[in-house]
């Protein structure tokens, strides 16, 4: 098997993992707060990340670059994670999944602005095939002859989608300068670091911190710390770099359809016409990806 095909695979199953956090985060944040719930997720992240690597040999000697990466990188993915776990108090589980899906469309703009990569005309087609998959099935619970609806949580999931994007280029960049376990390591410190900042400041203005420890809350910390945080950020860090920011983009737009299928199959949330098109937009994208892939990744990787 090459490597850009056990980096597919493998970035399939991130978005798989990313999927599950949509039902699993949905269960908790009616009765815990945003900010507390994400402090534990990372610093959970943070306990399993210290013991997995303090064996291990990074190859990476600690340096004003590595920590200005691993900050950039941890901070941007913060705000997304922030923004969307807030939004996912006000819309749906399947709503949130399919709406942080569209930073398949931001993800080539900024490989244009900040890497001056281009895509390939292809996968633009399948960008443009799975943004109106996304778009129809954000519309999933709206009546055709009412019109459309945008929430606020729509709105907050929508703008953490831009920072997810920005995240995806900063993987790619990064990851190709530092060791990937020191990357995953750095990141993770700075997430658990942010949302404790983040939590205090909620503690200074007098914010009343709400949670109810129950098994539903256990379980979606440990899944959102191990599976959603530190093995996805593992995959991310080691074989992202095999393929383009965008081709990942549009791997990761799975993620909201495997959001879907779990919302169903725990939350009863159901998908209509409107949504099972949108699905086979996102399924034709990605597969358009796949079949034709991006030809100037692969000029680069053959001349290097």
């Amino acid at each position: 098997m090459s490597t850009k095909r056990k980096a597919e695979i493998l970035l399939v199953l991130a978005a798989f993992l990313w999927g599950g956090t949509f039902v699993s985060i949905k269960l908790v944040v009616s009765e815990t707060d945003p900010g507390f719930f994400l402090f534990l997720r990372f610093l959970v992240a943070s306990i399993i990340s210290f013991f997995y690597f303090r064996n291990k040999n990074n190859q990476e000697f600690p340096n004003r670059s590595y920590y200005q990466a691993t900050f950039w990188i941890g901070s941007v993915a913060f705000i997304g994670y922030l923004l969307q776990t807030i939004g996912l108090v006000y819309t749906t589980a399947t709503q949130s999944g399919f709406i942080t899906g569209s930073y398949v469309v931001f993800v080539p703009l900024f490989q244009i602005w900040i890497e001056k990569k281009p895509p390939s005309k292809q996968l633009w087609i399948a960008v443009l095939l799975v943004f109106l998959g996304l778009a129809l099935v954000s519309q999933n619970e709206v009546d055709l002859e009412s019109g459309f609806s945008f929430s606020k949580g729509d709105f907050l999931t929508l703008v953490s989608a831009i920072f997810f994007a920005l995240y995806i280029i900063l993987v790619d960049i990064f990851s190709k300068r530092y060791s990937p376990n020191a990357l995953v390591e750095g990141q993770i410190y700075w997430l658990t670091f942010f949302s404790g900042l983040y939590l205090a400041f909620s503690l200074g203005m007098n914010k009343t911190i709400s949670f109810h420890w129950n098994w539903v809350l256990v379980a979606s910390i440990g899944y959102t710390a191990f599976f959603a945080t530190f093995v996805t950020n593992y995959i991310q860090a080691h074989f992202q770099k095999a393929i383009s920011p965008t081709q990942a983009g549009i791997i990761f737009s799975l993620e909201p359809v495997f959001s879907f299928f779990l919302a169903y199959l725990v939350l009863s949330e159901v998908l209509g016409l409107i949504g099972v098109l949108g699905c086979v937009l996102v399924f034709s994208g990605v597969l358009l990806s796949e079949k034709k892939g991006d030809q100037s990744k692969e000029k680069s990787n053959v001349a290097t």
